[in-house]
């Protein structure tokens, strides 16, 4: 299970993704040259520009680390 989080961890790192439970906390991590951002729901955020390769890179993560 750590694995998978590690994973899903980078995966949010690398595409500029974050979570953010409340509009301070999103404001404390939106960067403007970034936006417009999508809500990917439980609180999870992404760019526009890079929100479909983050569902791949969580899906990919949780797929290798289930059959592994």
């Amino acid at each position: 299970m750590k694995a998978t989080k590690d994973l899903i961890s980078l995966a949010v790192e690398k595409n500029n993704g974050f979570w953010a439970f409340g509009e301070q906390q999103f404001w404390e991590s939106y960067k403007k040259h970034l936006k417009p951002y999508v809500n990917l729901g439980s609180g999870l955020y992404a760019p526009k520009s890079t929100y479909k390769q983050l569902i791949i890179d969580i899906e990919n993560a949780t797929n290798n680390t289930k059959k592994g």
